[in-house]
């Protein structure tokens, strides 16, 4: 019995091998090459220019109690300090801008025999942001100032520099043509002698998200 299956088998596999041998179809293959798979990339620069239409950035600025960062031309038209954002060429679209303030190089006026003893701190909780904002396509305008946590120098309703430079600016809104930040601090009326001479620099970081969600600065 053991052989007769054996012999079974071994007729069916050759009747299998035979039916395959029969039969010739057609048959045809095309290869599509060339599909090249690349990172695109997310690259904002500032303009360079400290300008923007006509208006610009203009540093350095001298403040006195109640006198602020606006700037103004050659007509006499007043001017928010305000910087524009470009895309690098090429460059992807982000979905959101974050902005970061802080201040460096703080310089005592009593080094100058001017004012007398202050420190960075006091200096930035009496200069106040009276305005903070972005530009985008069509010159649409939005509101950044409610995102500064004002109780960081213990002043609440009153948005300090010191405040600021605590607070990350989130979800700006991203235009496709055009990005501008805009903003104006003022010397309050009350800072006094105290500060005269002082001075600090300000700087700007902002980060570009690609993302929903995503954390950059």
């Amino acid at each position: 019995m053991k052989k007769i299956i054996l012999s079974l088998l071994t007729i069916t596999a050759v009747s299998a091998l035979a039916f395959t041998a029969t039969r010739a179809y057609f048959s045809d293959t095309e290869e599509v090459l060339g599909n090249t798979i690349g990172t695109s990339y997310l690259e904002i620069n500032w303009d360079g220019n400290r300008s923007i239409w006509g208006n610009s950035m203009y540093f350095p600025v001298e403040l006195a109690p109640g006198e602020n960062t606006s700037w103004e031309d050659s007509n006499g038209t007043p001017h928010d300090q305000r910087m524009k954002i470009e895309f690098a060429p090429g460059s992807m679209i982000p979905d959101h801008f974050e902005i970061q303030f802080s201040t460096s190089n703080f310089r005592d006026g009593l080094v100058d025999g001017h004012g007398s003893a202050s420190n960075k701190s006091q200096y930035t909780k009496v200069i106040e942001v009276t305005s903070l904002y972005n530009h985008t396509d069509g010159w649409t305008w939005h509101g950044l100032l409610s995102q500064v946590d004002d109780s960081k120098d213990g002043n609440v309703g009153f948005v300090s520099l010191y405040d600021l430079e605590r607070s990350l600016i989130d979800n700006v809104t991203v235009g496709t043509n055009l990005n501008s930040i805009g903003f104006v601090m003022k010397m309050d009326e009350s800072a006094g002698n105290k500060f005269q001479g002082d001075s600090l620099d300000l700087d700007v970081t902002i980060g570009a998200a690609q993302a929903p969600g995503q954390s950059v600065l």
